[in-house]
């Protein structure tokens, strides 16, 4: 089992936006369209000009005035009309397929209400321990134990979708008992708001260790992924396709056994109904054919957004970063460069059992996240 420290400079997350690929396309048809456009009011202004001003004004001044004032018009609407059939396309063509993204970082979500020292059940909620954009989590105490209760914000009872995903994860937590698979406990609600009381794991998720260190070993990757292939395995065994896994739904304790959480938009193989969007997941993570629709997929999607998470974990880099639109093509589209062009220490081994895990086709894919873990640790 190799031990190298992996060793990497952790990229500035901020990656520069250039104008969305589809947009632009798009966009481009439709500018074509309104210079045409406004080629066509320029000429009807001149003739109109001309022939209002003949019988006033001398042929000079004619000529002036209906060529000088449509073309000062068509100057004034040039950049505003760019502008806004630019943000037309953008905000309402090209995302009317909805990706319903989960972001990482939690300031980007507005401080809910603070619960802290309200009494659920027999537990006291004591400090705000996650946030995220459907729900907050607590750490409280009651039953002579320490657990973490996840509470729905208030303004999203309404929502009928994200009311759904919350109850279905409650739902999917209490049929899944597994040593790496975070325990859901009990299932309810509190002045019509739902909640979840779960397991308390003490530990670190994957995403803050990798911005906050470099130097765990490639033997922890493997140990880390041993644990959630295992966990995969079973909840795939069950019917259950996560369709988020990513370096923050993943918690490591400090025995450095590694977690599964967050089965909120997990999918039920079997299942005839179905909770609307067309992509649901993390874009970043995301396997080609979910991208496209994130209904009809197995548990290879899975298998797809862990090798992702394994080779960020190797080299402190996704595969592929930009736009939301060029990450999307390029999941569909280009193969992964090999991690080993960013971090020579990774092993052959790895590498190859990395790239095969991002094939595009699901048939050329590990078949199961067990395949996964034994080309990782053999």
């Amino acid at each position: 089992m190799e031990t190298n420290t992996i060793t990497f400079d952790i990229p500035d997350n901020t990656v520069p936006l250039t104008r969305r690929l589809v947009s632009r396309m798009i966009g481009g048809l439709i500018w074509i369209s309104a210079l045409l456009g406004l080629a066509l009011a320029f000429l009807m202004g001149f003739l109109i000009l001309r022939l209002a001003l003949s019988h006033l004004l001398s042929s000079t001044i004619v000529l002036m005035i209906s060529t000088g004032l449509p073309a000062f018009i068509v100057g004034l609407a040039f950049q505003p009309l760019k502008h806004a059939i630019f943000k037309i396309i953008e905000n309402h063509l090209v995302f009317q397929q909805k990706i319903e993204s989960c972001p990482d970082d939690t300031n980007l979500f507005p401080i809910p209400d603070n619960l802290s020292g309200r009494q659920i059940g027999a537990y006291e909620l004591q400090d705000v321990i996650g946030r995220g954009g459907m729900a907050e989590v607590y750490q409280a105490v009651g039953n002579d134990s320490i657990v973490a209760i996840k509470v729905m914000h208030s303004h999203y009872l309404y929502d009928e979708e994200n009311l759904k995903r919350f109850q279905r994860e409650g739902e999917f937590g209490l049929g899944m008992i597994h040593d790496h698979i975070v325990a859901v406990y009990e299932v309810g609600e509190i002045e019509k708001v739902p909640y979840l009381v779960m397991e308390f794991v003490d530990g670190e998720d994957l995403r803050s260790i990798i911005r906050r260190t470099n130097k765990y070993t490639i033997n922890d990757v493997t140990l880390w992924m041993r644990d959630i292939c295992n966990a995969l395995d079973m909840a795939h065994e069950q019917g259950y396709i996560h369709r988020d896994i990513k370096p923050s739904n993943i918690m490591v304790r400090p025995s450095g056994d590694a977690v599964l959480m967050d089965f909120g938009i997990a999918k039920f193989k079997y299942a005839t109904t179905h909770i609307t969007g067309a992509s649901v997941g993390t874009i970043d993570y995301m396997a080609p054919e979910q991208i496209q629709n994130s209904k009809h997929i197995d548990h290879r999607a899975d298998i797809y957004s862990l090798g992702i998470v394994v080779y960020e974990l190797l080299t402190g880099l996704l595969p592929f970063e930009g736009s939301i639109p060029q990450v999307m093509y390029a999941h569909m589209n280009y193969p992964p460069p090999d991690p080993r062009d960013f971090n020579a220490l990774v092993p052959e081994k790895i590498a190859l059992a990395v790239m095969k895990a991002l094939a595009k086709n699901p048939n050329d894919r590990f078949q199961s996240a067990g395949e996964f873990a034994l080309a990782l640790c053999r």
